[in-house]
């Protein structure tokens, strides 16, 4: 090996251990790592994160998390709520849905990433061999707005929405005079080559917002 390879070799393996020059993912697609390029230089910010199943597991938010962020998730998953106390103890874990009815069927399986407030849905689901049925029970629903009231919110530097298909709902129900500065959300109709087509990229246009980036279901829009 050359003196040039042994010193890129140790220089290497500092930035890694130091995490400069990589991003650790937790996101379903990597989505993450673009969120925090368009965060690049907040410090000790907040994000509420809607849908936020996992502490860790297809989180969009733990990496913020682990430079020290803290802030709001919200699920309607209350198995989780020991889990953020664990794991993610400067987190508020709040226990409703989101942008819904004000009262909803909830549908649990074995394996919670499946859960769903969709009803159509959760009847395709109990058809999959390896999933079980667990049952349903009602939930309380609550606007977004009423979450950043409640819990006094006055600033957002990150807003992550994954609600199987109630994404939209999610974003109408939100009081836009506290406006995120960085919005990542699930857009399954989403086509780069026809970005007009999609009702969410059309909302959060006129809503002062341009696509920073996608990766998989995930748009990231940035605050103009």
């Amino acid at each position: 090996m050359t003196i040039f390879a042994m010193k890129e070799s140790v220089r290497s393996i500092i930035k890694r251990l130091f995490g400069r020059g990589v991003r650790r993912s937790y996101g379903q697609f990597g989505e993450d790592t673009i969120v925090q390029v368009a965060l690049r230089g907040v410090i000790g910010g907040t994000y509420i994160d809607v849908g936020a199943y996992h502490p860790i597991l297809y989180s969009n938010t733990y990496a913020l998390y682990c430079r020290g962020w803290h802030g709001f998730v919200v699920d309607p998953n209350h198995t989780m709520s020991p889990l953020y106390r664990l794991l993610r103890h400067r987190d508020v874990f709040i226990n409703t849905a989101i942008g819904c009815d004000c009262r909803e069927l909830y549908h649990s399986f074995s394996d919670g990433a499946y859960n769903t407030l969709d009803t159509d849905e959760a009847e395709k689901r109990k058809k999959m061999p390896y999933l079980k049925y667990l049952g349903s029970r009602e939930i309380e629903c609550k606007s977004l707005a009423d979450v950043v009231k409640e819990n006094g919110i006055r600033h957002i530097d990150f807003l992550n929405v994954d609600v199987e298909g109630q994404d939209l709902a999610v974003l109408k129900s939100h009081d836009w005079s506290v406006p995120p500065s960085v919005i990542a959300v699930e857009d399954e109709i989403f086509d780069p080559k026809n970005p007009e087509h999609s009702e969410l990229f059309r909302f959060l246009s006129e809503k002062g917002y341009t696509m920073f980036g996608f990766s998989g279901l995930t748009c990231v829009w940035k605050k103009v």
